[in-house]
């Protein structure tokens, strides 16, 4: 009936608006509050209410199972990285998505350390984190025809006596060796092993929701979301999605020739392609750990 369709309609939007606004909440949090442990237990709060499967990885986990990038970019916080998975089963399932979301719970840039003119607003590092536990939330109560599975690499990046170091190198969770150029690029090395874990978690398409560069910010401004992606009907369908709800997304191109800019003598990738093209040589080096 058309009252029941009305009603649908509304239950749907307060539940989506709701936890959009939840997401903003955690997304204003301090740095001093939001921590990854904090986002974790968040986390596992959202489970119970729109009955989702969870799991974290504390750092010794990581660091058993070779989830070197939050290592990596964690090593200088008091508080230790985490690795988030929420999951949410269909009875009928139609495919399986991945969110991949970037959770920098405060952002100094580590031993690159960021200029201090607003970087207050690091604090807001972690909002592909907080989008994608909330999208989890919202999925769970709305209950559609795919699985999604809702991954938030979370860490702390600040300089100490742990900190990585410029020119150090390590192996990715894939076997890839990575030399790191500017600790500023952090953003990249937790997606790392996000990406990876959808891959395991056998995802037929993956989605990575990340405040990862300044250079895209720098192409398209502060109110137009750059995308990139493989699989042109997924590209197509998250920016057909934006429009329906008043977001303006733009799609970048992943050239190939690009791929040069990532080479270094000394590792597999340098994690950084030089000083022009920043957004997209960023989506060339995550796309090397896309299983």
């Amino acid at each position: 009936t058309h009252d029941q369709s009305n009603r649908n309609y509304l239950n749907r939007y307060t539940i989506v608006s709701e936890a959009i606004n939840e997401a903003r909440d955690l997304i204003n949090e301090p740095g001093s509050v939001a921590t990854p442990e904090y986002l974790a237990e968040a986390s596992r709060k959202i489970a119970k209410e729109a009955d989702l499967d969870v799991k974290v990885w504390d750092e010794k986990k990581l660091q058993k199972d070779g989830y070197n990038g939050l290592i990596q970019v964690g090593r200088g916080s008091a508080y230790p990285p985490r690795l988030i998975r929420l999951s949410y089963r269909a009875k009928k399932a139609k495919g399986h998505l991945a969110f991949v979301g970037k959770g920098v719970t405060f952002d100094t840039g580590g031993i690159s350390l960021k200029p201090a003119d607003k970087m207050f607003e690091m604090k807001g590092d972690m909002s592909g984190g907080a989008a994608v536990m909330y999208a989890l939330k919202s999925i769970g109560k709305l209950k559609p025809d795919v699985n999604v599975t809702g991954i938030i690499p979370t860490a702390e990046n600040f300089p100490d006596a742990n900190a990585q170091r410029p020119g150090d190198i390590f192996y990715a969770k894939n076997g890839k060796s990575i030399m790191v150029d500017n600790t500023d690029a952090e953003g990249r090395l937790i997606l790392t092993d996000g990406l990876h874990l959808a891959g395991e978690e056998k995802a037929t398409h993956i989605l990575d929701i990340a405040t990862l560069t300044g250079a895209c910010v720098r192409a398209l401004g502060l109110s137009i979301a750059g995308v990139m992606g493989n699989n042109p009907q997924l590209t197509r369908a998250v920016i057909r999605a934006g429009q329906n709800h008043g977001e303006s997304y733009w799609e970048l191109p992943l050239p190939e020739e690009y791929k040069e800019l990532l080479k270094t003598p000394y590792a597999d990738l340098n994690y950084i392609g030089g000083p022009v093209a920043g957004a997209l040589t960023a989506g060339l080096f995550l796309q090397e750990f896309v299983p």
